[in-house]
């Protein structure tokens, strides 16, 4: 069938000119690199130049949204304006392709927005909870209930999408590290356990990427992003392995807890707060004098005031026979 002379100037028309498509190439190009170098504006400034040569162009758009994201506030401010713009303009986004034929950026930085929405919801639920609306604040058990529910549906949408990425083997330590956060907040303790046990193996295959990556580089500049990639790695690890060791505290998995205190501490020995965590599991275990030391430790290191309640604690223990 042959096309109309109109459809075919109208098709002609949308096309770029190949000095259109160098340039948004170019936009591309370098706001992906100001974005991995942490210059927002700069990344900003070459969307909008990109997005007006292409208004629908997918990765323009996409970095578009990972940016109004980073720059939204916590879960828990009261200006959330940004974090609204970027779960519009992600909407915006999936509602152009199929779930599974979404680029990795749009798949983890939506989830990490639905996973920020939910935290912002589930606040509003305790706060309905306990406190109720304003002016009356009386508790509103029915309207928590409806606002926990919807927090709830942010939570498995960030689920899906990252085991969308998980399926593709992409981004794996991320996902299961967020994987695991989704699960602390749903309090599902057993994948809070598992998710994490996989992002542990996952951080150890990174971490060792990067200590041969620095080995075997002779460029100085290279070397020393890699060192500060290493030292990322390790503080995201010592956060995991805390959040497993609060846990399985409260699971009563003590031993498994004890696992994760004694690496926190191997890996950084001057965390004042984990050797009275790893105090407290070890009286809960029953290895008083080794508790003891821990607990001398805490109290000859800690900040916190004389009067606070693990101060108190360790003092009482430390006075045992």
């Amino acid at each position: 069938m042959r096309s109309s002379p109109i459809l075919l100037l109208l098709l002609s028309g949308c096309a770029l000119t190949a000095e259109q498509e160098k340039n948004l190439e170019s936009y591309q190009s370098r706001a992906s690199l100001y974005w991995e170098g942490g210059h927002l504006g700069q990344a900003l400034g070459q969307i909008e130049m990109g997005l007006a040569i292409e208004p629908d162009d997918y990765k323009l758009l996409a970095l578009q949204a990972a940016i109004h994201l980073r720059e939204s506030n916590p879960y828990f401010s009261t200006d959330q304006r940004m974090l609204d713009l970027s779960l519009e303009e992600f909407e915006t986004l999936w509602n152009m392709r199929s779930a599974n034929s979404h680029d990795r950026r749009v798949l983890f930085f939506y989830a990490l927005a639905r996973q920020r929405q939910g935290m912002r919801l589930l606040s509003e639920a305790e706060r309905l909870r306990t406190r109720g609306s304003f002016p009356t604040n009386i508790p509103d058990p029915i309207a928590a209930k409806e606002v926990q529910s919807q927090a709830d549906q942010e939570f498995a949408a960030a689920q899906d999408m990252l085991q969308i990425l998980l399926d593709r083997g992409e981004l794996e330590r991320l996902c299961h590290y967020h994987m695991m956060q989704l699960a602390i907040a749903t309090n599902d303790s057993a994948r809070v356990i598992s998710e994490g046990d996989k992002y542990l193996k996952a951080v150890a295959i990174a971490q060792q990427q990067t200590r041969e990556a620095i080995a075997s580089t002779v460029v100085y500049g290279w070397e020393v992003e890699q060192k500060k990639t290493l030292e990322e790695l390790r503080k995201e690890e010592l956060d995991a392995r805390a959040f497993l060791a609060e846990r399985l505290n409260a699971e009563g998995q003590y031993e498994d807890a004890l696992r994760q205190l004694n690496a926190i501490l191997r890996l950084d020995p001057s965390r004042s707060a984990d050797y009275y965590n790893r105090g407290v599991i070890l009286r809960k275990l029953g290895r008083l004098e080794q508790a003891k030391a821990d607990l001398r430790t805490f109290v000859a290191t800690t900040s916190l005031p004389s009067d606070s309640p693990k101060i108190v604690d360790a003092i009482q223990t430390l006075q045992r026979e």
